[in-house]
């Protein structure tokens, strides 16, 4: 269990009530930018069939299976990412590509499709409708920020994943909007395209 869940479950067993299943998840949902997994309810004493029950009575909204946010409440970039890593369900899974990006409120409109999560080369993880799922020997802690418990690449790293990706527009979207919000410098920029190397993806970066 992650650290945010262990917090959430310990509040939860503090408050939980007789008839409260609703105030519990909704208390999770908040914990977790708007969104909650099936094992996170379980840990806080909330029966599965109680969770499918809230799915029918559209008190719970599916994102990804075993995910879910609350109705009437816009998924926000952050919600989406964590929602992914919920989804994925092991504690070394990051957003990153394209939702890491939204999160470092990059540029997006040329970032449709999947949510974008990366975990280290031996985790196995299968991709699910929705989600992208890399793997990476590459992956340092260096490579990793962590913010209310959402564990998201950093700036560079998110960069160079998009660079060595295949939508090129979306690349140089981001790549403008970091240097706008001057989360980068351009001769930092420089030095990334260029320590590409001959990565997948590098010479492409270079034109």
């Amino acid at each position: 269990m992650s650290p945010t869940r262990c917090v959430v479950a310990r509040r939860c067993r503090r408050r939980r009530q007789p008839g409260g299943v609703l105030a519990t998840l909704r208390s999770l949902a908040a914990a977790q930018d708007g969104v909650l997994s099936l094992a996170d309810a379980r840990g806080c004493g909330v029966a599965g069939e109680a969770i499918h029950s809230a799915v029918r009575r559209g008190r719970l909204v599916p994102v990804h299976r075993g995910v879910f946010t609350l109705p009437g409440q816009p998924l926000t970039a952050r919600g989406a990412a964590r929602a992914a890593i919920l989804a994925i369900g092991h504690p070394a899974a990051v957003a990153s590509h394209a939702s890491a990006a939204r999160v470092h409120g990059l540029a997006v409109l040329a970032m449709p499709g999947a949510a974008a999560v990366t975990v280290r080369a031996e985790v196995h993880r299968a991709a699910r409708p929705g989600l992208a799922v890399h793997r990476s020997t590459e992956l340092a802690a260096r490579d990793v920020s962590v913010s209310g418990g959402l564990r998201v690449t950093t700036v560079h790293r998110t960069l160079t994943d998009l660079l060595t990706g295949t939508d090129r527009l979306a690349a140089v979207w981001a790549c403008e909007a970091a240097l706008r919000r001057r989360l980068v410098t351009a001769a930092e920029l420089a030095a990334l395209v260029t320590g590409l190397g001959h990565r997948p993806g590098g010479a492409r970066a270079r034109r």
